[in-house]
């Protein structure tokens, strides 16, 4: 009898194990893009952080400026604090069932252009392996509009609407695939090369007609991983 309860304690513990080993941390959502004129004072995206490892973990944060014009700062706010532009990475605490922000903000400055930074996310608790990333585009327009703030889950498209050059930003910097570019009434009026060409670049749209498309993305294996609805403005 005691060995049974023995080999079920045993059983018991390493299960426990196992369960802790298996990181449970959410961000949402992985890509965000916003367009402000570059009157406002500052542009701000909100993504979020939650912890349901089950226990308490650290968490380090490195922001990368992929682009922006001279003229603009950008400082970035975790869940405790916020920091300055020549801050790059810091590290924050996270109890189990917390949630926090991560949230760039974008100071145009007046100056119109666009700013990607890209935020690298990893557990530094031991026995937590975990990483993802974050890619923030916010858009400053040289004459007045509306806000247009939207959520993406791999890929993020700009200017929305464009001219002569569509930009598109992928979560994954690695992500490849197919993309191809629809009308309302389906037809395809331009593609990618192969079937696993990188996502992310600059697509021309100088010969589209004046109107609304979707860039439809496909990975390596042609599964559908979303589309993206822009228009094409002159």
């Amino acid at each position: 009898m005691k060995k049974i309860i023995y080999l079920f304690l045993i059983v018991l513990l390493t299960n426990t194990g196992n369960l802790t080993a298996q990181p449970n941390i959410v961000v949402s959502p992985d890509s965000l893009y916003a367009s402000l004129p570059a009157t406002e004072f500052e542009i701000d995206l909100l993504a979020q952080i939650s912890n349901f490892t089950g226990g308490t973990i650290l968490i380090r944060w490195t922001r990368v400026i992929e682009q922006k014009p001279q003229e603009w700062t950008v400082n970035f706010c975790d869940k405790n604090l916020c920091y300055l532009e020549v801050v790059s990475t810091r590290t924050f605490d996270m109890n189990n069932g917390e949630s926090g922000m991560l949230k760039p903000i974008f100071y145009p400055n007046e100056v119109p252009g666009t700013g990607v930074l890209r935020l690298y996310l990893q557990s530094e608790t031991p026995g937590v392996t975990w990483a993802d990333t974050i890619v923030y585009v916010a858009v400053a327009t040289g004459v007045s509009g509306t806000v247009n703030i939207e959520q993406v889950t791999n890929v993020s498209v700009f200017p929305n609407p464009a001219n002569d050059m569509l930009n598109v930003v992928t979560a994954d910097t690695n992500l490849r695939g197919q993309w191809r570019i629809m009308d309302a009434a389906g037809k395809v009026w331009n593609r990618s090369d192969s079937a696993n060409s990188p996502i992310a670049g600059q697509i021309p749209v100088a010969n589209l007609p004046v109107g609304f498309y979707l860039l439809d993305v496909l990975n390596s294996d042609g599964r559908h991983i979303g589309a993206k609805r822009f228009g094409v403005q002159r």
